[in-house]
């Protein structure tokens, strides 16, 4: 299990491992199974698919890999439809419309939560509509240090470009290879504010054809300070994808480019003084 995962998806992917049990024990309680009918289950193919995938699912979930979250959220289209037959056919339950819609929202809950802790920069980067024209190419340099498992003596230094990041990790373009679960020491500045913060190699890219070749690193623990520079970043990323999606067609190319360009290069003048302010009292 991976260390770097929270404790929600730890539990979650336990209860999807233990589906096979778990859901009968479930769907018998909430929708009013009988117990024949829940042992009749164990005599059903599907059954034994919607295990499988639910299983594997699990699997995906606590060793956060990459596939995870589109194959948990076919699973969970796949366990609504099996809800909708216990509740509506099988059940005995008094208000069966009620309960599954009860149980569906439970599972859009769960998959709301699940899509927040995967589908971020270090498993499912967004790498920027801007990037392939270099005139609106958005690079973070950066420092990375580590220590080989090979080698015992000198640690590694690499630099490498942030393309994509938010406030729990970041995609670095990155031209050497770093095993999965490497820990690692990152160093940059991003408009105006300098970071230094310590992560793990959570995903690496094995071929340039669908992202740049680089590593996924999910920051580790952080200090209030660098918190709030990272708040502040993806703030000011944010605000360069609205300004490209919405003002490019509004503004004239002269306008755009000096917003832009502005943007790419202001420093984050109200919050490093703020945290200057704070360090002085």
């Amino acid at each position: 299990m991976k260390l770097y995962s929270s404790r929600f998806l730890k539990l979650l992917a336990g209860c999807y491992l233990a589906f096979p049990v778990l859901y009968l024990v479930l769907a018998s309680v909430a929708f009013d199974v009988p117990a024949r009918t829940i042992l009749g289950a164990l005599l059903t193919p599907s059954f034994y698919l919607l295990s499988a995938l639910a299983v594997l699912t699990g699997w995906g979930l606590r060793e956060m890999k990459r596939w995870a979250w589109h194959l948990f959220v076919f699973t969970n289209v796949c366990i609504t439809y099996a809800n909708a037959i216990y509740a509506l056919e099988k059940g005995q339950t008094h208000h069966p419309a009620l309960s599954f819609v009860l149980s569906l929202v439970l599972l859009a809950l769960i998959t709301y939560r699940v899509g927040n802790e995967l589908n971020v920069p270090y498993l499912i980067p967004k790498i920027r509509w801007w990037e392939s024209d270099p005139r609106h190419k958005l690079i973070i340099p950066v420092s990375l240090k580590w220590n080989r498992s090979d080698v015992a003596s000198t640690p590694m230094l690499r630099a490498g470009e942030i393309l994509d990041i938010d406030q729990s990790g970041c995609f670095i373009k990155l031209s050497e290879t770093i095993p999965v679960d490497t820990e690692i020491q990152l160093t940059f500045q991003a408009f105006g504010a300098q970071l230094s913060l310590a992560g793990a190699v959570v995903w690496k890219t094995e071929t340039a054809v669908t992202h740049p070749r680089g590593v996924g690193i999910k920051f580790g623990a952080l200090e209030k300070d660098s918190r709030k520079i990272l708040r502040g970043v993806d703030r000011r990323v944010r605000q360069i994808t609205r300004l490209y999606r919405s003002a490019r067609y509004i503004l004239t190319e002269e306008d755009y480019f000096a917003k832009m360009q502005d943007l790419k290069t202001r420093p984050m003048e109200g919050l490093l003084l703020s945290l200057s302010n704070d360090k002085a009292s």
